[in-house]
């Protein structure tokens, strides 16, 4: 808007934006997808029009450019925030112009800056989804890294205690591990051709021996699963399974209970020598407890810094981490509590 500013003692005419530029500037804005707007329209959701977000634009831009700059700064380009040099004698604006041309054109010393910011930030964050537990549980790490699990941890372990029915579990729990696992197996097999590691091992051979193992349950339950009927699922598996060996030689009984379906398994081994441990089971390296351990340690360091290093952009949102300052305060939370901690353990 128009209106008078003191400068330097004097009463002059407060600059205002060609509206040209104006109309430009809001008219772009207006069609970014996630553009911020205030309570009375972001409470309408979708209903808001692309000519009703350029009308606020509008109003704002010439009302408060202060305001404007603080919400929509960022998202103008080099070119667009050059016109804005024109309020440069107003404290606020000049403020917001120095910190929005300082992001676009960093000195060394704030790039420094800023990358040790991002950095703590990123450690914060890490910090809480280590406390929360899951995203880098085994599980969850094996999901996201299968060959670089498979190399420190898998080949150490027996595939076939993720395919076969865990005691009191349910078949609902079941299908979605078997999916999981049947979808993690694809993703190794994948990652391993793309190495040249495909055959280097036994672990295919085992991988084939676990699935013809469980190919009558596990073809039962994909093939039903698809069908989104899980009553005829629980049907179907259970006059299969009740009456059909497996082929590893295991056969499953059904018992049921209130709380779900349980599952019992019986080794028969027909045919092998019993006398020639490697007869019973495929082969596989064997290590202490204390050595897998030391194993697990090692590829939870290697993803949490494949995280820092912004690697995990299928999972986290790193624009939205590296720009929340509520993070920065993380530290000081922990700084503070293992203070109170100390104070009351030496009580």
């Amino acid at each position: 808007g128009g209106g008078v500013v003191w400068v330097m003692g004097k009463e002059m005419e407060k600059p205002k934006l060609q509206h040209e530029t104006v109309d430009d500037i809001s008219q772009r804005l207006s069609l970014l997808p996630d553009l911020y707007l205030p309570h009375a329209l972001r409470s309408r959701g979708d209903s808001v029009t692309q000519s009703e977000k350029k009308s606020h634009l509008v109003d704002l831009l010439g009302r408060d450019a202060a305001l404007f700059l603080e919400r929509y700064g960022s998202d103008l380009s080099s070119s667009e925030l050059q016109e804005f040099n024109i309020f440069k004698e107003d404290y606020e604006i000049g403020w917001h112009l120095k910190q929005l041309k300082s992001m676009m054109n960093p000195t060394v010393e704030e790039k420094r800056a800023q990358a040790a910011v991002v950095k703590n930030r990123r450690l914060a964050f890490m910090s809480i989804l280590m406390q929360g537990g899951q995203y880098f549980s085994e599980d969850a790490m094996r999901m996201r890294a299968p060959l670089l699990h498979h190399q420190y941890i898998g080949k150490f372990q027996d595939p076939s205690s993720r395919t076969f029915f865990l005691p009191g579990e349910r078949l609902s729990d079941l299908l979605i591990r078997q999916v999981e696992e049947a979808d993690f197996q694809d993703r190794l097999k994948e990652e391993r051709e793309k190495a040249g590691l495909a055959g280097e091992d036994e672990e295919s051979e085992e991988e084939e021996s676990t699935e013809e193992g469980n190919e009558m349950a596990g073809s039962v339950l994909y093939e039903e699963s698809e069908k989104n009927n899980p009553e005829r699922v629980i049907e179907v598996f259970e006059n299969e399974a009740a009456t059909q060996h497996l082929e590893t030689g295991k056969q499953t009984t059904i018992h049921q209970y209130e709380d779900g379906l349980e599952w019992d398994s019986e080794d028969h081994n027909e045919g092998m020598n019993a006398e020639d441990p490697g007869a019973l089971e495929p082969s596989r390296l064997a290590i202490s407890e204390e050595v897998m351990q030391a194993k697990l340690e090692d590829f939870t360091q290697i993803m949490q810094q494949k995280f820092l290093s912004g690697e995990d952009t299928e999972h986290v949102d790193y624009s939205k981490i590296d720009h929340d300052a509520a993070l920065d305060d993380h530290w000081l939370k922990e700084i503070s509590q293992d203070a109170e901690d100390k104070y009351f353990d030496e009580d």
